[in-house]
């Protein structure tokens, strides 16, 4: 799917919303064709950009899903960038606790 790419040039250059957007139509697709492989990556690009546009709740409904998709995943790196992303996350709720 272009759909992914074009969220990926949108994601290095700044633009996280408009990357969303990509990432969401990519993920779209990538269910309505059953690719698995597509949906891992596609979500777990979404993640990312809901984590640096500070979309808690938006990261906190789809974690879940695709942690279950991307751990039945035969897909180590994609299992490492989950668990990088999803440590990360977890780092700035401490932060945003802390401030409260």
């Amino acid at each position: 799917m272009i759909d992914n790419n074009l969220g990926m040039i949108e994601f290095d250059e700044g633009n996280f919303n408009q990357a969303e957007f990509y990432y969401r139509r990519a993920l779209k697709g990538y269910r309505s064709i059953d690719k698995r492989s597509g949906v891992v990556t596609a979500s777990i690009n979404l993640l990312f950009a809901f984590m640096l546009q500070d979309k808690l709740i938006d990261y906190e409904r789809l974690y879940s899903p695709t942690a279950t998709v991307t751990l039945a995943f035969p897909n180590q790196s994609k299992q490492t960038l989950l668990f990088w992303i999803h440590q990360r996350f977890l780092q700035l709720q401490v932060s945003y606790l802390s401030i409260l």
